[in-house]
């Protein structure tokens, strides 16, 4: 079994794409911005990386809310469309597609598809606190 050098490992923009070995590692996305333009911003102190799988069946959204520390999601399948009621704005996302989420910005998400929605969801906050406030 082969192993990767974790310096290599960490710097998978100095690699090629495929030296030979198997391995292929290919960017997908490399931004300081969420989806409203808002420059991402980690917590300070203890943070704990918390991993999620959503699913949203056809026609069904999330309640109104917001995200005080960075919140990420990766679509797996279905199409999602977010609606920012701070901005007006709305983004529809497909499979493939990795969102970095609005701070402190009210939103929700629809399942505005066929299929359902899956998605990987990412938080990383401070230990022991949520990373959503729902809109009362």
């Amino acid at each position: 079994m082969k192993s990767l050098d974790l310096v290599r490992e960490s710097r998978p923009a100095a690699l090629p794409n495929d030296d030979g070995d198997g391995i292929r590692i290919t960017p997908l996305l490399k931004s300081n911005k969420t989806i409203t333009g808002q420059s991402v911003a980690l917590p300070q102190g203890d943070v704990e990386v918390v991993l999620y799988e959503y699913e949203m069946a056809p026609g069904t959204a999330l309640p109104v809310h917001k995200h005080p520390y960075p919140h990420y999601a990766y679509i797996l399948s279905g199409t999602l469309r977010i609606f920012n009621e701070d901005t007006g704005q709305s983004r529809t996302f497909k499979p493939g597609d990795f969102i970095i989420e609005a701070f402190n910005q009210w939103h929700t998400g629809m399942n505005v598809g066929q299929d359902p929605v899956r998605m990987i969801v990412i938080d990383q906050v401070p230990k022991g606190e949520d990373n959503i406030i729902e809109k009362e």
